[in-house]
């Protein structure tokens, strides 16, 4: 089910990126670009209050109605529109017009100011759900994440896989959530249409000091098949899911150098400890991602974990760290 949005259309101005908003209760405004409406980070427009002194320098342009607050950095001809969903997909409802930030930023830690903002205001958080919104950004490299927020408390940063998230939320990033995929935006004469993102808030972080840990871990023992060897300075990746669907989002997803399965005494076998899990069962696939696309191709070494000849779930419990053998094989029967 989606979301009726007001009817509002957005441009890109030649000689300068600006947004142009049609609304029947806000009529029109734009931002950038030469004409008297404009709104930038020196003069913010009178009554727009989500783009006031304490959060405008950060960006170059900021644009509030009804529905949206849109903040980015973008100001030249170049600008792109990139279309994001976000999807609601955890279980408990949350009730309506909930916010939600989407954020891109110019490094997979999410460190920093954000390169470009839009806030949701009337976002329903019930299993399903999804809206589609527009983020401004230069042609460049990105990593995207959205989180729902209370609206009048401070989110804390929290550490996952590297990545700095929020706490106390429900959150989702653009790829696997252990491992944020990077959005490159090609500029406008090469790509005038960029393809939408996808981001699917899925897990609900809490503080750490509000739960205790749960100290589980999956050991993975990993062999080349006879005959095979490695590539030099790509990726093995292991996923875990919750169900067979091996298409579908990962849980988790971990990443460790094939330099590791190309070591000295040890060729074609290396062992990997996965960071703290949450307890449930986990159906794991590991693979070598040999050109460097984040994706199991045909002829690239695979292994899914069985039990007589079928896909096993592991099961991960508290405190318990569960070994895994796997063998990558060529075209593995997944």
């Amino acid at each position: 089910m989606k979301y009726v949005l007001p009817m509002f259309l957005i441009t890109a101005a030649l000689g300068g990126c600006y947004m142009e908003v049609h609304d029947e209760k806000n009529g029109a405004g734009r931002i950038g670009g030469e004409n008297t409406d404009s709104v930038d980070a020196q003069a913010p427009r009178e009554g727009v209050s989500a783009c006031e002194e304490g959060v405008r320098g950060d960006y170059g342009q900021c644009f509030e109605n009804e529905d949206f607050t849109w903040r980015t950095s973008c100001k030249k001809a170049s600008c792109q529109e990139v279309k994001v969903f976000a999807h609601y997909m955890l279980k408990d409802e949350r009730g309506e017009n909930q916010p939600v930030q989407v954020e891109a930023f110019d490094n997979p830690y999410f460190l920093g100011a954000p390169s470009a903002t839009v806030a949701l205001t009337h976002f329903s958080a019930r299993p399903g759900f999804w809206q589609d919104v527009s983020l401004y950004l230069e042609p460049g490299e990105y990593y995207l994440r959205a989180y729902m927020t209370s609206g009048n408390e401070a989110l804390k940063p929290y550490q996952f896989g590297g990545m700095t998230l929020v706490q106390n939320a429900p959150v989702g990033v653009y790829g696997a959530l252990s491992g944020a995929e990077m959005l490159r935006v090609a500029p406008r004469a090469q790509n005038p249409y960029p393809a939408p993102v996808h981001i699917y808030l899925d897990r609900e972080f809490k503080d750490p000091s509000a739960e205790p840990a749960t100290n589980a871990h999956i050991r993975f023992a990993l062999a080349l098949a006879e005959g095979t060897t490695a590539p030099d300075g790509r990726e093995v990746r292991i996923r875990l899911h919750h169900t067979t669907d091996l298409d579908a989002q990962p849980v988790y997803e971990f990443a460790m150098p094939t330099e590791l399965l190309l070591v000295t005494g040890r060729v074609g076998r290396a062992d990997y400890l996965t960071p703290e899990l949450e307890e449930g069962d986990y159906i794991a696939y590991v693979y070598i991602d040999a050109n460097g696309n984040k994706l199991h191709d045909d002829g690239e070494l695979g292994a899914l974990y069985k039990q007589n000849g079928q896909p096993f779930a592991v099961h991960v419990a508290k405190d318990r760290t569960v070994p895994v053998e796997l063998t990558l094989a060529a075209d593995p029967v997944l």
